[in-house]
C-alpha cells in the first residue's frame, strides 16, 4: 500500500469511519516496515494531543453549486445539501460531515467532490506533517529506523528524532529526544549532524551514541570520529573531538567535558533490554524507571542531585532496582499509593 493510501485511511480511523477492508490493509501496511508502526503511533499521539481549529462556517452550498453550474453549462434540475454533524461528534466526522453531499451525482459534483477531498487530504497532510518534517518516536518499547540516506537509527524508550522530510540540503540534519544509537552513513559532502536540547554533533561516517535526558547530553563512540559542542555556541566555543572508546557529557550552557575512555558495550546494554546507570545522579535516575516502570517515584534525600549511581539492570522488577540503590546510597524506601518514595535513614 502507497504511503498516500495509508494516510487517507489514517484519517478514516480517526474519523471512525474505516471499513473491516481497511482495517485489513493498515493492519498489513503495519506489518510491513517498524517506519510504518512509528507513523501510526505518531499520528495517533498528534490527534490525541491536538487542539482542533475553529470550525469554519459551512459554505453557502446553494451559490456555489449554481457558480459552477454556470461555469460548466449544466441545467440544474436538483440542488445538493450539506449534511450537517449531529451534536457532540468529533472534530473529525464535523469536518468529514461539512463536504457530504446527497442526491443524484453529476458530472459537475464528481468534479466538485473531487476538488473538496484534494483540499481535505492536503489540510491533513499539513496538519500531520507540519514543515515538511518526518518524527519517528517510541514510548514502552524500542524500535529501528532507516533515515532516507540509508543511516540506521535504534530509538531507546520514550525517545524521538525529527528530520527534514527531503534529508538533501546541505547538512543531513536530526533532532533527537532520548536516547538512540547511530550508525551514520558516509558522505563527505553532505555532513550528519544530531540536535538536542544542550548540544550538537557534527560527523560523516561513524557509530555513536547519543543520550539526551533533561538538560544533559551524553555522547559515546564506538567507532569513527564526532565533533561535540554546546548548542547555539559562538564560532569560538570550545568542542571536543571524540575518538572511538571515548564519552564526553554536555550540560545545557556549558562547554563539553574532556573525553575519556569508558566501557562502550556496557554503556549501550540498553540496546539488549538492559536498564544502565553510568554515574548518572539520583533524579536522573528516578525520572528513567518512572517512565520505564509507568510507576511515580518521589525523592525526599537532600542534595539528591550530587549522588550518582553506576549499575547494570536486567530483566528485574522495580522494586528490586529501587533496592539495590538504596543499599548504595544508604537510603531507604516506601510505597506511598501510586509511589515509590525515596528517604534518607534515620
Amino acid at each position: 500500500m502507497e504511503r498516500d493510501d495509508a494516510y487517507i485511511i489514517l484519517s478514516r480511523i480517526f474519523s471512525g469511519e474505516i471499513s473491516a477492508e481497511e482495517k485489513i490493509k493498515i493492519e498489513q501496511w503495519m506489518a510491513a516496515a517498524p517506519e510504518n508502526r512509528l507513523l501510526y503511533k505518531e499520528v495517533a499521539r498528534l490527534l490525541e494531543t491536538a487542539v482542533p481549529p475553529p470550525r469554519p462556517p459551512l459554505p453557502d452550498i446553494d451559490s456555489e453549486w449554481r457558480r459552477l453550474a454556470g461555469e460548466l453549462r449544466f441545467v440544474l434540475d436538483r440542488k445538493p445539501h450539506a449534511v450537517r454533524a449531529k451534536p457532540g461528534a468529533s472534530y473529525w466526522k464535523r469536518l468529514a460531515a461539512t463536504f457530504q453531499f446527497s442526491g443524484m451525482l453529476r458530472p459537475a459534483m464528481v468534479l466538485a467532490g473531487s476538488v473538496l477531498f484534494l483540499a481535505v487530504a492536503v489540510l491533513l497532510w499539513q496538519f500531520l506533517n507540519p514543515a515538511g518534517t518526518i518524527e519517528y518516536s517510541t514510548v514502552d518499547s524500542r524500535d529501528t529506523v532507516t533515515l532516507p540516506d540509508g543511516s540506521y537509527v535504534e530509538l531507546n524508550h520514550h525517545s524521538s528524532i525529527r528530520l527534514s522530510r527531503d534529508f538533501s540540503g546541505a547538512y543531513r540534519e536530526v533532532e533527537l529526544q532520548g536516547e538512540a544509537y547511530f550508525e551514520v552513513k558516509n558522505d563527505p559532502g553532505h555532513p550528519f549532524r544530531v540536535s538536542t536540547a544542550s548540544s550538537q554533533l557534527e560527523v560523516l561516517g561513524t557509530r555513536f551514541n547519543v543520550r539526551a535526558r533533561q538538560a544533559e547530553t551524553q555522547v559515546v563512540v564506538t567507532e569513527g570520529r564526532v565533533a561535540l559542542k554546546t548548542k547555539f555556541a559562538n564560532a569560538d566555543a570550545p568542542e571536543v573531538q571524540l575518538h572511538s572508546g571515548e564519552m564526553s557529557r554536555v550540560i545545557a550552557g556549558q562547554p563539553p567535558a574532556p573525553p575519556r575512555p569508558v566501557e562502550t558495550d556496557r554503556l549501550l546494554g540498553w540496546r539488549e533490554g538492559k536498564i544502565v546507570f553510568y554515574q548518572t545522579d539520583l533524579p536522573e535516575i528516578a525520572s528513567e524507571l518512572s517512565q520505564i516502570f509507568a510507576t511515580g517515584i518521589r525523592l525526599e534525600v537532600p542534595g539528591a542531585d550530587t549522588l550518582s549511581v553506576t549499575g547494570t539492570f536486567e530483566r528485574q522488577s522495580l522494586p528490586n532496582i529501587i533496592h539495590s540503590i538504596c543499599l548504595t546510597l544508604s537510603l531507604e524506601y516506601r510505597e506511598e499509593g501510586d509511589y515509590i518514595v525515596l528517604f534518607v535513614k534515620e
